[in-house]
This record gives C-alpha cells, sequence and structure tokens, in this order.
C-alpha cells in the first residue's frame, strides 16, 4: 500500500499544473491602457505608473493571452486601468523596459477592444517642418515634428502620442529622436518609436515621467524616415518634386491628469522628392554592387567588403532602431575596405546594416537566424 501511494504521488507530481483561465480584468502584455489594443498610445501609461511595484506575473512572459495577475495599490487617473496591466513584461516593476511587449505585441487586439484612443482633429497645432526634401537609396528624409507655436503654445501637456500615414513602398525604416524636445530631456521623458510596413504607419509617443506637466511650442521629436537600398525599374528624373503624403493619425495629447489636450494636427502634403524619382536603375545597380555583404541570413559572423569606396562608419540597428554594433573608422584608417561583425551573441531576427563613405550611406536589411 504504501508503494502505491508513492506511486500515486510521483505521477500526480509530473502532471503540469493547470492555470485557472482569466476572465475578468485581465492583463494582456503590452496593452498598459487596458482598452483592447497594444499600440504607442500605452507608453503614455509608464508616465503616470513609473516605478510603482506589485505582484510579479508568473509566468513573466510576453504572450498575448490573458493573464489573471493580483491588483496593485494605484491605477491610472482617468482610464482607471490598475498598474498591474502597466507592468507589461511581468517582472513586478514599471519600468521603461516594459515599451518591449509593446512593440512585440504591437496592433494586436483583445475582446476588450472598442476603438482607438486618439483623435483627428484638423488645425495647426501639430506639424511637420522637413530638413530635407531629396535623398537616394539608402539616405533618408528628415522631418521635424512641432508642437505648438510662438503665438500658439501648449499649456500643461504631459504626454503625446500619434501615428504618421505614409506610402511604404520604398522605407525600409523610420526612426525616432527625442534629443531637442521641449517637452523633456534626458531622464526627464521617456519616448518611443514604432515602425510597422505591414500597418503603412510609423507611431511614436513621448511622455514625462516625473508628474510635472510643461507648456511651450516647438520641436518635440524628429523622423527619419530611411528609404531602401535598392528600388529597381525607375527613370532618373530632375522634375519638381512630387507631393510625399505624411498624414497625423489618432493623436492624444495628455496632461496631468491624463485628460485629452484635443491636440489638433495639420494634414500635411510635403514637398519632397518621391522615392520613385530619386535616382535611376543603373544607378541604384552601380551602388548595390559596390557593396558585399555576406552570408545573409547569417549566424555568426557577417562579413562586408567593398572594393570601389572607403568605409568611415558601420552601425548594425535593431527593428527598433537601437544600435547594437557601431564601428567609426579614424581618419588615418579610412582605406579600411572589409570588416568582421560577430553577430552570434544577438537575437535572431531582422536587422539593418548602415554603411557610411565618403560619397554616400547604403543601407542594406539582413537577417540574423
Amino acid at each position: 500500500m504504501k508503494h502505491l501511494i508513492i506511486l500515486f504521488f510521483t505521477i500526480l507530481g509530473a502532471l503540469p499544473i493547470l492555470q485557472a483561465q482569466c476572465t475578468e480584468d485581465c492583463v494582456w502584455p503590452g496593452d498598459l491602457n487596458a482598452n483592447g489594443i497594444a499600440n504607442n498610445l500605452d507608453i503614455l501609461a509608464i508616465g503616470f505608473a513609473i516605478d510603482e511595484t506589485g505582484p510579479a506575473r508568473s509566468p513573466a512572459n510576453n504572450d498575448w493571452e490573458a493573464m489573471e495577475v493580483d491588483n496593485w495599490a494605484g491605477s491610472l487617473p482617468i482610464l482607471g486601468a490598475n498598474y498591474k496591466h502597466c507592468d507589461a513584461n511581468g517582472d513586478g516593476l514599471v519600468s521603461t523596459d516594459d515599451q518591449f511587449p509593446v512593440s512585440i505585441n504591437y496592433n494586436r487586439t483583445n475582446p476588450n477592444f472598442t476603438g482607438l484612443l486618439g483623435n483627428n482633429l484638423l488645425g495647426d497645432e501639430l506639424f511637420f517642418v522637413p530638413q530635407n526634401n531629396t535623398t537616394s537609396p539608402g539616405g533618408s528624409y528628415f522631418i521635424d515634428v512641432h508642437l505648438g507655436r510662438s503665438d500658439q503654445t501648449i499649456d500643461g501637456i504631459y504626454g503625446i502620442g500619434f501615428q504618421v500615414v505614409f506610402d511604404t513602398q520604398y522605407v525600409a525604416e523610420v526612426k525616432f529622436d527625442f534629443s531637442e524636445s521641449w517637452i523633456g530631456v534626458d531622464e526627464e521623458i521617456f519616448g518611443y518609436g514604432k515602425y510597422s510596413e505591414e500597418t503603412e504607419h510609423a507611431a511614436t509617443a513621448i511622455t514625462r515621467l516625473d508628474g510635472t506637466p510643461v507648456s511651450g511650442f516647438g520641436k518635440i521629436a524628429q523622423m527619419e524616415i530611411v528609404i531602401t537600398d535598392v528600388v529597381l525599374g525607375l527613370v532618373n528624373d530632375t522634375t519638381a518634386c512630387l507631393p510625399f503624403s505624411l498624414q497625423f493619425e489618432n493623436v492624444l495629447g495628455i496632461n496631468e491628469f491624463e485628460e485629452d489636450l484635443m491636440i489638433r494636427a495639420k494634414g500635411d502634403s510635403l514637398t519632397l522628392k518621391h522615392p520613385s524619382q530619386i535616382v535611376s536603375t543603373q544607378n541604384l545597380e552601380n551602388q548595390a554592387s559596390a557593396f558585399a555583404i555576406y552570408p545573409n541570413p547569417a549566424q555568426d559572423i557577417l562579413h562586408l567588403k567593398t572594393d570601389q569606396q572607403k568605409i568611415k562608419e558601420v552601425v548594425l540597428f535593431n527593428q527598433l532602431g537601437q544600435s547594437v554594433f557601431q564601428k567609426n573608422i579614424p581618419q588615418e584608417e579610412t582605406k579600411q575596405q572589409y570588416f568582421q561583425i560577430t553577430t552570434a551573441q544577438l537575437p535572431r531576427g531582422v536587422y539593418f546594416l548602415s554603411i557610411k563613405t565618403d560619397a554616400t550611406k547604403y543601407l542594406k536589411k539582413v537577417v540574423l537566424q
């Protein structure tokens, strides 16, 4: 009989422990404001819940599924989402690391989704200021995003998020820079950017982290639209620029009480040379053949070689626009034309290799597997 009891508990211990299915106020990793969708506006919740702690989630994974978690002590002022939702990665602490489940599950919805939170109000409070109107394959458009004007300041803002819709046909990547934002500097703010070709838009959010709103006007971010390195079948065109449409959508500006400031955005059609006009097929093929990048896909090592140009800088970016490898070549070494990048320690996925020479900037999509 004793042996049968031991055998029973041995078998019982080997069985998987079934988790109770969550049915009410469930946490979905990436949906920080609990409105039923993971997107850039969830980043604004970090500004209210930063450094809050509570029960960690078990398992602490980023799978898009309903998870049962005990309530934390606080909640968002208006939306009312308990701070447990803001702990997107489940480690028991709200931090800027909770951006990653947003990116992983971006644009996914759950049964609680009833619509997007932002507005599409027309006006001139939010607008674009392009810094250049021409580029080349592998090059970039740099466009400043401004909020408010000298005669029309924005008062008491704590955070803002919006999407930018455009033709993604020739776009390889979109990056955001918040280093010159009047909303805040350094540790005062947290900025987030996301580009998704599938959703045909780029999205961003900026939030303060200290509980103090600000007032002002001017530049809040810079958007860099990187054009693909190879655009085949085009004809060189030196005629006037075609409009390159950029449209704000789902704009949400909030104060320190999470109240909607009803920011009005300008519907811009910028005077940029459309990528289909920028260069001839022959020039594209010449530029593409100037570099040898192999193997692609790569596993442990990525090789880069050129016989025609002197390399000045090599940068490898992940899909969040973060630099994971950078090499600047001193002036006396500019004849160096071969590099070997160790990639074994990097997560598998899609990356972008930026190569800068005296004559051009080249961007190539690479895959690590």
